[in-house]
């Protein structure tokens, strides 16, 4: 999908500890304006039963991306209570309007619904945000849920936000609130500590951090090479089409390690969805295939017919052009389908004779009727009888 950063998993001479100690040192904590934050929290609860509601009242009541953001997270975080009772439940029939339906109606959500809701508030505003989901680490060690937060652009930078861990916590299997704002705007370096995206390029480091680094807490011998430009790379996915984005992600996730059931879970899927749209682009080229080999044996019908009732030359022409034409379209979509799931080698191999032996076929045909149209009309009924 862009800079696949194949050579920047080396190892780096330093802790992790050492990295974050080194930029907490400079960072410094965001400190909220509360009575902004007051207003967020004064939406009217009319204005709450959707997304547009909420994004109107804030633009309508802030005037900067970044008061507009603040109070669509704070307004997330304060709002929502974490669904204990359900939080290893995934019910991957429902669509992710529907989820946020489901969110703003009940104000009880996991963490998907949390980065939902904050994401499609913030596109709705006109401020760009993405969800990002990956795993988290609390003392050393890896969640066995998948997480997610979200990354949204803010006056020309990327920044990482997580309303989820923001709300508060669960303890003895009850949620309790506790604004935290260490997870508003946090800093990239701060985040990789204990929030591990599936797509390292969500990391927004210049030096990405490989999933095995993380789990051992240690990066040991070595140095990164080549500086990854996260900010190109997001660049570059905005534009790539879905199989483009899943081919890429593959990549990265491969060069991150695959150090995890849930990573490897996550790398499967990706491969799975790489594998349905690749078969969905051969049955597509065979369709369009399967659409040509019908006018070429309309036309063969007709000629056998000796070319009765009767058309005009250009009109029988026609029929061949249109049967090459659809062939064009059976070829360009075959063009790039790869070996991947069931399109196995034979499988593209079978398809390639079959449209050899078509092609061929066709190119008789065509033989055929320029010498036909190059005899004058009191010849032409002789060469059915050639």
């Amino acid at each position: 999908m862009f800079f696949l950063f194949l050579q920047l998993m080396k190892c780096i001479r330093a802790t992790l500890l050492l990295i974050f100690m080194l930029h907490t040192s400079f960072a410094q904590p965001v400190l909220p304006d509360r009575a902004a934050d007051s207003i967020a929290l004064a939406i009217p609860a009319a204005s709450t039963k959707t997304i547009t509601g909420i994004a109107k009242y804030i633009n309508v009541h802030f005037a900067t991306d970044e008061e507009k953001v603040r109070a669509a997270f704070i307004w997330v975080a304060s709002t929502f209570s974490y669904d204990v009772p359900n939080m290893v439940k995934q019910d991957i029939k429902q669509t992710p309007q529907s989820k946020i339906s489901k969110a703003l109606a009940t104000h009880s959500s996991v963490c998907e619904h949390y980065a939902l809701v904050f994401n499609e508030v913030c596109n709705t505003m006109g401020i760009t945000s993405y969800v990002v989901t990956g795993c988290t680490r609390k003392n050393g060690s890896a969640s066995v849920l998948p997480h997610a937060w979200c990354c949204a652009k803010v006056d020309g930078k990327w920044q990482l936000y997580d309303p989820t861990w923001a709300s508060g916590y669960v303890q003895d299997g009850k949620f309790v609130r506790k604004i935290n704002d260490a997870f508003y705007k946090v800093d990239p370096y701060k985040m990789i500590a204990t929030h591990m995206p599936f797509d390292p390029m969500w990391e927004l480091l210049k030096y990405p951090i490989t999933n095995q680094d993380l789990l051992d807490s240690m990066v040991t011998e070595g140095t990164y090479k080549v500086i990854f430009n996260f900010e190109d790379s997001i660049a570059t996915w905005q534009h790539q089409t879905e199989e483009q984005r899943l081919l890429a992600l593959a990549c990265r996730m491969e060069s991150s390690g695959l150090t995890s059931s849930m990573i490897t879970d996550e790398y499967n899927r990706t491969k799975m969805n790489l594998a349905y749209i690749n078969s969905q682009k051969y049955n597509a080229s065979v369709n369009e295939f399967n659409k040509a080999v019908q006018f070429l044996n309309t036309f063969i019908t007709y000629r056998n017919h000796q070319f009765i009732p009767a058309k005009p030359d250009n009109a029988i022409l026609a029929m061949l052009d249109s049967t090459e034409k659809q062939l064009t379209l059976a070829l360009a979509k075959i063009a790039d389908v790869r070996m991947e799931g069931n399109i196995d080698a034979k499988v593209l191999g079978d398809y390639e004779k079959l449209r050899t032996d078509f092609i061929a076929k066709l190119d008789a045909q065509k033989s055929f009727l320029t010498h036909y149209m190059a005899r004058d009309i009191a010849n032409r009924k002789l060469m059915f009888e050639e």
